[in-house]
């Protein structure tokens, strides 16, 4: 548990020090869609730094970050549609 707790602030700390918002929920951490790739690779980073060991990413879908991503890696628009992100009335 302690170095779970550990690895947790390694994110906060990242986050926080660039001035970007970042939720935790039990195990999961939630950050804007534009912040989502950042925030895997710091996953993986805090597991070797921390862990001294691979840690896996776990994303259901792909959002626009990673069409971004693509695009901006090749050059060609992707041939998929970015999940969009849900907006709740009430908040």
């Amino acid at each position: 548990m302690y170095r779970d707790s550990c690895i947790a602030e390694y994110f906060i700390e990242h986050f926080t020090k660039r001035d970007v918002p970042i939720l935790c929920m039990h195990d999961s951490f939630i950050v804007t869609f534009d912040q989502v790739l950042e925030l895997r690779a710091v996953m993986t980073e805090a597991g070797a730094n921390i862990a001294k060991r691979f840690m896996f990413t776990d994303k259901q879908v792909n959002g626009v970050d990673e069409w971004l991503a693509e695009y901006d890696n090749t050059g060609v628009r992707p041939n998929w549609d970015p999940r969009e992100p849900k907006i709740c009335k009430g908040y």
